[in-house]
């Protein structure tokens, strides 16, 4: 609950906080886990504290909501904030009992889509886009979304756009608009499985390069310099400037005989097919050309040495899972982006 819901309550009904709302002793409430909580990040400590000062100030505006179970559906950090002025001034009852009001929820979506309703009181921290995304996910997973299917959502590229729509009309009234629902839905569907394009964290390309390298390079991190070599994974186009050029520059100036290896992936897989790989990895071999042709440079001098471009490719153009594939070089020392196969390698 809000303020503005309180209001809305009490216009229609004066007499609504005295017939619904109930004071409860703090201690007999619990605060849900983190998979019951519409905010991502949990408990703030800090907003614990200015809420402290705000109840000291004006007493508690709106009351926690609960269930039928005690526990706390939203209002979590003025519960805490009671905790605190309970520890703080144990010899006062009034900081041992709280305001509560107690419905039920047929389902998990009417849950969270009352936490989420609710989380614009005052001094209250207003939704980011993480918080909505929480439950758009959980939405998702739990297949309370009609004609979507966690397992298969990157299957049908329509998807993401119908996702778009849906947190759009669902959370309009909250003030989010289209370009905020886009924002919303794509983290909310970021790790949604994608059987078209396989994913690595940094640590596993880095793993699986040192397993199957033939520079005698054996690392166990990006950066790692090993047999004269510094391999770094590139998942993002962007990282080019100034992540990858400036630490190759400082690893050549520290040690001129350090050569830069490149280890390339695209790490933001949502939604992508066979196709979109080839175009990123075409405008990284580009932009890798570019740093490499620097007029800062002096003749002959490379920041990256060596590019190999991981497997990713599951279904048109299958690549072997266990084989990066070494870019070649044109005879002026440039990167041939054409020598990366479309249609997989072996």
């Amino acid at each position: 609950m809000n303020s503005s819901k309180l209001t809305s309550h009490l216009r229609a009904d004066p007499m609504w906080e005295e017939k619904h709302v109930k004071n409860c002793l703090v201690s007999d409430l619990t605060i849900a886990d983190d998979e019951g909580q519409s905010r991502q990040a949990g408990i703030i400590p800090s907003h614990v504290e200015k809420l402290v000062e705000d109840i000291l100030a004006r007493t508690l505006q709106v009351p926690i909501t609960i269930d039928d179970n005690n526990v706390v559906v939203e209002g979590n950090h003025r519960l805490k904030a009671y905790e605190a002025l309970s520890n703080r001034y144990p010899e006062n009852p009034r900081w041992q009992l709280i305001k509560a009001y107690q419905r039920s929820f047929k389902t998990e979506a009417d849950r969270r889509a009352y936490q989420l309703d609710s989380n614009s009181h005052v001094p209250a921290k207003a939704n980011a886009k993480e918080d909505y995304a929480q439950t758009v996910n959980s939405d998702l997973k739990g297949g309370f979304i009609k004609g979507m299917e966690w397992g298969s959502f990157n299957d049908d590229s329509g998807n993401f756009n119908k996702l778009v729509d849906y947190v759009h009309k669902a959370y309009k009234h909250l003030g989010v608009g289209k370009n905020s629902a886009k924002a919303i839905a794509k983290i909310a569907a970021s790790e949604a499985p994608n059987g078209k394009v396989k994913n690595y964290t940094k640590d596993e390309l880095v793993k699986e390069f040192d397993l199957t390298n033939s520079l005698g390079w054996s690392g166990k991190k990006s950066g790692d310099v090993s047999n004269d070599v510094a391999v770094y994974a590139l998942g993002n186009a962007t990282h080019i400037f100034p992540n990858l050029t400036g630490n190759s520059f400082n690893k050549k100036t520290s040690d001129d005989r350090v050569a830069t290896t490149t280890v390339v992936w695209q790490s933001n897989t949502f939604g992508l097919d066979g196709s979109d790989l080839d175009c990123y990895r075409a405008n990284v071999i580009k932009r890798i050309n570019k740093a490499n042709k620097s007029w800062l440079l002096s003749p002959n001098a490379k920041l990256v040495d060596e590019v190999f471009i991981a497997p990713q490719k599951l279904r048109e153009g299958e690549e072997n899972g266990k084989k990066f594939f070494r870019v070649k070089k044109k005879s002026n020392g440039e990167f041939d982006a054409s020598s990366i196969p479309t249609s997989g390698w072996k």
